[in-house]
Order: structure tokens, then C-alpha cells, then sequence
């Protein structure tokens, strides 16, 4: 019986991981109708996330992505980005 109650504790402690994510979004400096734009990094952190909230973060950097790159469309010497670290 002790191992039967071992085996399902450690299979009950398997399912509640959690994990840590980084979102890391940078833009380059780069100057649009005379005007410089500074350099920014942002950074979003998932501690301690289920999977189901990693997967959802994950989806979130993604999505941050691709907004800066169709906010940078058509302007000459930008340069952003977003990572999962």
C-alpha cells in the first residue's frame, strides 16, 4: 500500500510543475521624419506558469512579435523584435 500512495504522490507532484518563461522585446534606435527614436527593451516574465499559462505566454510573445514587426513596416532602420528566453 506505501508504495501505491508513493507512486501517486509523485504522480500528483509531476502535474503541478511549474515553470519560468522570459518574454524579451527589443527595438533598435533608428530616426523616422528627423526625429530619433532611442533603443527600448522590454521584459515579461511568467514565474512560476502552469503549462497551460506558458503555452498562453508563449502565444503572447509571439503575438507581441509580430505587432512591432507590422508597426515597423516601411520605416527605414528599424529593428525590433520580441524572443522567449
Amino acid at each position: 500500500m506505501k508504495k501505491v500512495m508513493f507512486a501517486l504522490f509523485c504522480i500528483g507532484g509531476l502535474a503541478s510543475c511549474t515553470q519560468d518563461a522570459t518574454c524579451t522585446c527589443t527595438t533598435d534606435a533608428y530616426s523616422a521624419g528627423g526625429i530619433t527614436i532611442e533603443a527600448t527593451s522590454t521584459v515579461t516574465e511568467c514565474l512560476g506558469c502552469t503549462s497551460d499559462e506558458i503555452a498562453e505566454f508563449e502565444t503572447a510573445c509571439t503575438d507581441a512579435d509580430a505587432v512591432l514587426q507590422a508597426a515597423g513596416a516601411g520605416i527605414d532602420g528599424y529593428n525590433a523584435s520580441c524572443t522567449l528566453d
